[in-house]
């Protein structure tokens, strides 16, 4: 009795050593495929190129932006955009260069942009208007790659434009240069490619 009760002892030690040693091998061959994975950082591509549409309300615009990381928590870039609002016929070309900042060196960033708008409006016959102005944009957004740390990548976000400008507007006093309000935040989408 005590030799089989012996046996069954001795068994038991040899099934959970080998049972214990598959389990290390099986966890050490998981931690290298988690090495061997890009990981997902903002830098993981350097440059990122996108297409936009921004929304807010009546007023809708569609933009272009290329992007290039200079850290994994800085980069600058550049973008175009044209805005059109189907009330008062208001169109609006502008152009800047902006820096983001990725405080957790992912995919959140905060970021300004710098640059020159113009615009028009048309509320009739004789009744047109038009601006020019210097723009400074305060904005927040994510990038988010679709799968792999290259390739595809979705970008939504807020933007809050503050134009400095001049003004000769239809129902606006005419203005020299100086602060113009537009008082909300636009909505922006962009998708695009990180290469």
């Amino acid at each position: 009795m005590n030799r089989l009760f012996g046996f069954f002892i001795l068994l038991f030690v040899i099934v959970f050593f080998v049972h214990g040693q598959g389990e290390i091998t099986n966890f050490d061959r998981e931690i290298q495929l988690l090495q061997e994975q890009p990981v997902k950082t903002a830098d993981a591509k350097k440059n990122w190129i996108s297409g936009e549409i921004i929304k807010l309300f009546n007023f809708y615009g569609v933009g272009v932006k290329y992007e290039r990381m200079i850290i994994n928590i800085f980069s600058f870039g550049a973008n175009f955009y044209l805005q059109y609002r189907f009330i008062a016929g208001y169109g609006e070309l502008g152009i800047n260069a902006f820096f983001r900042y990725y405080p957790l060196k992912k995919s959140f960033f905060i970021g300004t942009a710098l640059g020159f708008s113009s615009w028009t409006t048309s509320a009739g016959p004789g009744k047109r208007g038009y601006g020019l102005g210097m723009e400074v944009t305060p904005e927040i957004g994510w990038k988010i790659d679709l799968g792999n740390a290259s390739g595809l990548f979705l970008s939504p976000g807020i933007k809050m434009p503050f134009i400095f400008g001049y003004r000769d507007d239809v129902g606006y006093e005419k203005t020299n240069f100086k602060p113009l309000n537009f008082e909300h935040p636009f909505f922006r989408f962009g998708i695009g490619y990180a290469f």
